[in-house]
């Protein structure tokens, strides 16, 4: 291989949640559905060799920081200036090329300047992984990759419904769920909106003449997709699965802990689309507190508990040179704050 040629190089690999971050520098970009150059599971990306600059950065991504554990899995494809492939590598991350200089090919740090930028690249490059293993591209087999291609960014936010049952599901929805929708209940179509997601609904017959195709529709119970609703906590799970059978919603699974981790509880909608609750988040509840016996208090805290005289005086003065707050000195001496507050000022203590 001919490194010289080599002008730019196209980086794709698997985007796992779990395994790749964003970081912005502006906690508003993380709100989006659509993370940067993420499409269909892939994160793809194309590097200026003499510029690093990654080419598919748009201005209003912002800056970020940007990190993925890739190990074997990542596609690396060489291109010369026409943006034509000379040779792809498959698997670890050439981090003679790709920085980090220590991510032991498992690793990809970027940091992303609003222009594009990426800081910690190189200027001198070690091909030393693409000349023992990459795979050279004939001039036969060579295609321009998608992204050299300038393809549109693409934002999935649209689910569709094939549903004669208009008037009940968009009850469902709008009670059950809070979405938002202008129907005035004589439209054929009706659009429905949640955070960025946005809900239409066909009626079936219409939707067929328009196509002119016939299909056919599931009965009771669709196991053919889900909507899915991702809740902060397993008690949230819960709670939102007994609400919903209150208000006469058709349960399918109670919440559930699986294997994995996550509590799953399923109900259906008035057509059967099944819809799931989860969350991966274990619920963390207040432990109980212990209800001591003035006897044990009073052992804890010595004199305490004595009436106010010079002893208990003396202690609540103590406690709170100490730094004990006005609630904490209530559960001590077990008055209410108004108390510890007064007698606070008549020793002096507080104005």
């Amino acid at each position: 291989m001919n490194n010289k040629q080599a002008e730019y190089i196209h980086i794709s690999f698997p985007y796992r949640e779990e395994l790749c971050s964003y970081t912005f520098a502006f906690e508003d970009v993380e709100d989006e559905k659509q993370l940067p150059l993420v499409s269909l599971g892939y994160w793809q990306g194309t590097i200026e060799l003499q510029t690093h600059k990654l080419l598919e950065w748009q201005p209003d991504f912002g800056e970020c920081y940007f990190q993925a554990k890739v190990c074997d899995e990542g596609t690396y494809t060489l291109l010369d200036a026409g943006k034509k492939p000379i040779c792809t590598l498959k698997g670890y991350v050439p981090n003679g090329v790709i920085p980090p200089d220590d991510g032991a090919g498992d690793y990809i740090h970027f940091g992303i300047n609003m222009d594009g930028t990426v800081e910690g690249w190189r200027n001198t490059y070690d091909f030393t992984e693409f000349n023992e293993g990459a795979i050279p591209t004939t001039e036969d087999s060579a295609t321009v990759l998608s992204h050299s291609r300038q393809r549109p960014v693409m934002k999935f936010n649209t689910i569709g419904l094939f549903t004669d049952r208009q008037s009940q599901m968009v009850a469902f929805y709008r009670n059950i769920w809070e979405f938002k929708t202008t129907w005035d209940g004589h439209e054929p179509n009706v659009e429905m909106t949640y955070d960025h997601i946005r809900l239409i609904m066909f009626p079936r017959k219409e939707f067929e003449q328009m196509v002119s195709q016939r299909f056919d529709y599931p009965k009771g119970l669709n196991g053919t997709m889900e909507l899915s609703f991702d809740l902060p906590t397993f008690d949230d799970v819960d709670s939102e699965y007994n609400r919903c059978l209150q208000q006469g919603v058709k349960g399918v699974m109670p919440p559930t802990t699986e294997p994995w981790g996550q509590r799953i509880a399923y109900i259906a909608d008035p057509d059967g689309n099944l819809i799931e609750l989860s969350s991966f988040t274990v619920s963390t509840k207040e432990p109980e507190k212990k209800a001591y016996t003035l006897e044990e208090k009073r052992q804890e805290h010595g004199n305490a508990y004595l009436p106010w005289e010079k002893e208990a005086d003396e202690y609540l003065i103590r406690l709170y040179d100490e730094g004990k707050s006005i609630k904490e000195l209530a559960e001590i001496f077990e008055r209410n704050n108004g108390g510890i507050r007064s007698r606070l000022k008549k020793l002096g203590k507080i104005e």
